[in-house]
């Protein structure tokens, strides 16, 4: 199988209804050489019952689930799943980051805050200091 152009990494706590219509967003992409992984930082909404039926509909979602973590620890999780020559990190969840980025949470998927090259996954090593396909 042949690796993706890009993967998408869309991170999430505690938002199913926002991160259904980023995902909805970045399937509808007349671009379709990508992945989606979708890293759910340990919510306890509905996160899970609405991404997993998404999931399994399509075979370039990858759902992450791990205990709440942090952004950061979302979007290593997500990194180190990625296989797409390039990587694209979305504008992020508000609820990481707080209310400077409530403007960015309905069109989330609209922008891409950071694309890096991708070598290899396994050449990523994160700084010192459960997945579905």
């Amino acid at each position: 199988m042949r690796n993706p152009t890009v993967s998408v990494i869309l991170c999430s706590f505690n938002r199913s209804t926002q991160v259904t219509q980023a995902i909805r967003s970045v399937l509808a992409q007349s671009f379709t050489d990508f992945e989606l992984i979708v890293v759910d930082d340990g919510s306890t909404d509905q996160t899970s019952d609405v991404v997993l039926p998404l999931a399994r509909r399509d075979a370039r979602m990858i759902y992450i689930r791990q205990a709440n973590s942090g952004l950061a620890a979302a979007r290593n999780a997500g990194i180190r799943m990625a296989r797409g020559t390039w990587a694209c990190i979305p504008v992020p969840d508000p609820e990481h980051v707080g209310p400077k980025s409530n403007a960015h949470a309905h069109d989330s998927s609209d922008r891409c805050i950071h694309a890096r090259r991708v070598t290899t996954t396994r050449q990523y090593r994160q700084p010192s200091s459960g997945s579905h396909r």
